[in-house]
């Protein structure tokens, strides 16, 4: 099983979770039960829950006594910030070394496909994404999103770790590849502010930090199936579409260099803008 294969590791379900035992030390498994999912007809939702958690490194179980307590790394602040509790969550499943948590296999693959989409309303929010996908890849690994169930989970956990939004049009929502807020966290690591840096040291820079990002291992391994490949001079539509939004919010200045390497960005309208170098707004 994994956070896509099941129904209840929903990112805020999960925190309230590791939240209770943060706030009762050696709490035992009938307690948190009790305190979770009250009702004996919710025992195998809660179990799922508990194996999930677990399963992403947030709460170890002592057999013998049937308690649970946080996990080694995982602090009482840390659950009660709920940015540091999903940012935690985000090494954890995105992993700079390539190496994906146990179980978890499929998430940062399925997160990277979903970050090579267009950024118009493609995906209705709440409906199966394995047609979507198989049109886009080529091969038969579709990173366990076989029903509408587990591309919702992929939807939830890609908002709650900033790399997706959802809108509405005409009627209708829809999941867009958005990785604003994702992409932001990571430039405030790898830059000084003030410092301009050409944009493909920054990207690379990201991508060793997020690796779902271009060049990084797993969107790597998801754009080598590609039936239309991108153009490795261009950055994608949704990562264009964060730099865009960074710029516009002052966050970030976007500048184009003469003679200087760049990354073409793919604009709303149509247009492709090269892109030599980014600057981080002061703090």
């Amino acid at each position: 099983m994994s956070i896509l294969m099941t129904l209840e590791p929903m990112p805020n379900r999960v925190r309230a979770l590791v939240g209770v035992v943060a706030s009762v030390k050696n709490i035992s498994r009938v307690d948190l039960a009790r305190r979770v999912v009250p009702g004996a007809e919710n025992v195998d939702q809660f179990n799922n829950l508990v194996r999930e958690t677990k399963r992403l490194g947030l709460l170890v179980e002592n057999d013998g006594e049937k308690t649970l307590t946080l996990a080694d790394g995982v602090s009482k602040k840390q659950v009660s910030s709920r940015s540091d509790f999903l940012a935690y969550c985000r090494d954890i499943l995105i992993p700079a070394s390539g190496v994906p948590c146990p179980g978890n296999e499929a998430f940062p693959l399925a997160l990277a496909w979903l970050l090579t989409r267009s950024i118009g309303p493609s995906l209705t929010s709440g409906s199966e994404f394995q047609v979507e996908l198989r049109n886009d890849l080529s091969g038969d690994e579709i990173f366990e999103l076989t029903n509408a169930s587990r591309s919702s989970m992929l939807e939830y956990w890609a908002h709650a770790l900033g790399f997706a939004e959802w809108f509405e049009f005409r009627g209708s929502t829809y999941c867009c590849p958005d990785p604003t807020r994702a992409l932001m966290n990571c430039l405030s690591e790898v830059l000084a502010p003030r410092k301009q840096t050409p944009i493909r040291n920054v990207i690379e820079s990201v991508a060793e930090r997020l690796p779902v990002f271009e060049t990084g291992h797993f969107r790597a391994e998801v754009e080598s199936r590609l039936k239309v490949p991108r153009d490795p001079e261009s950055l994608s539509k949704s990562t264009s579409l964060a730099l865009r939004r960074l710029e516009l919010s002052g966050k970030v200045k976007l500048e184009t260099l003469a003679d200087a390497q760049s990354f073409l960005l793919s604009e709303m309208d149509g247009r492709d803008i090269a892109i030599s170098h980014i600057t981080l707004a002061k703090s």
